[in-house]
């Protein structure tokens, strides 16, 4: 089924390293954690709310002690993961 949404469920990239900065919002300095979201049109089960397959992925870092969300460039990413 073809549908899009607009909550964005954000997963951890497992193979991605941790940065350590300060997080703009809490001011700690912490460990952030890279994250994906899927997001424009794809296809997935709307009951549940899980994309398969989308037009788009949104890559961020987010604080683990506040939850803030920073968008991360796509190349920022990759560098992340280790893929050049």
């Amino acid at each position: 089924m073809v549908w899009w949404t607009n909550k964005a469920k954000f997963i951890p990239a497992s193979s991605a390293a941790n940065i350590e900065q300060d997080c703009w919002n809490c001011e700690n300095r912490t460990r952030h954690v890279l994250h994906f979201a899927r997001s424009g049109v794809g296809f997935g089960n709307p009951l549940t709310g899980s994309l398969w397959m989308s037009t788009g992925k949104q890559w961020v870092l987010i604080c683990p002690v506040c939850e803030h969300v920073d968008l991360v460039d796509k190349s920022v990413a990759k560098e992340l993961m280790g893929k050049r």
